[in-house]
């Protein structure tokens, strides 16, 4: 258990890395990096725990789409802004 939570908060800890890099960059408009980053680990298990209900109605592609649309849109980037190299 111990180890799985370590790597889990080394992985949140790269995310908050790459979020605090596009704001220094003016990529991203966040005031609280490792807070995102947390939620952005805890919504990508939305699939295996809710698959159940999600995708009768939805493919997998839809969902991840919704995701990707809502992060981006809190992060204050649209679709179609040009994005800096890995980030």
């Amino acid at each position: 258990l111990h180890e799985i939570l370590r790597r889990e908060s080394k992985f949140v800890g790269r995310i908050t890395k790459l979020i605090e890099r596009g704001v220094h960059e003016g990529v991203f408009k966040c005031n609280s990096p490792d807070l995102v980053a947390n939620i952005m680990v805890f919504i990508g298990t939305v699939i295996p725990l809710r698959a159940w209900n999600i995708l009768p109605g939805h493919t997998t592609d839809e969902v991840r789409d919704m995701i990707e649309d809502m992060v981006l849109n809190y992060l204050g980037v649209t679709k179609d802004a040009p994005r800096t190299k890995g980030v």
